[in-house]
């Protein structure tokens, strides 16, 4: 099992990211957060990038970040605890709004994401650039 997950990125910001190698929350996040948050389809990390930039997110001004867990860096981001300044979630973490019954295909990765990450020769997250339709 392996999830991939998209985050639509300033293109002026896309050089910045593949230097730091990871996608810093500041990023892609509202003002205060301390999480990056992630989505399954397309159109919701569209949506969710018009929520945070206060802006149309196109494919002119945007590009997408999609990362991938394999099934081994789901295991171990999903159930890799963090610090008290989180509460002690896991590092990755499916988001539910249940005062909403659609399932947004949310995720929250707390803290900065890596764009690229491996342990002992297996690969656990790996991460792409994907131009909008």
């Amino acid at each position: 099992m392996a999830l991939a997950v998209y985050i639509a990125v300033p293109r002026e910001l896309k050089e910045i990211v593949v230097s730091a190698k990871c996608c810093k929350v500041w990023y892609v996040s509202g003002h205060g957060k301390d999480y990056v948050g992630l989505r399954q389809r397309k159109e919701d990390a569209v949506e969710r990038g018009q929520k945070i930039f206060k802006k149309s997110v196109t494919k002119e001004t945007h590009i997408f970040l999609k990362t991938t867990f394999t099934a081994a860096g789901f295991a171990k981001y999903a159930t890799l605890s963090t610090d008290h300044e989180h509460k002690f979630a896991p590092q990755l973490y499916k988001k539910v709004y249940y005062h909403s019954p659609h399932d947004w295909q949310a995720w929250h990765f707390n803290g900065d994401l890596p764009l690229a990450e491996t342990e002992n020769e297996q690969v656990l997250i790996s991460s792409e650039w994907v131009e909008m339709d």
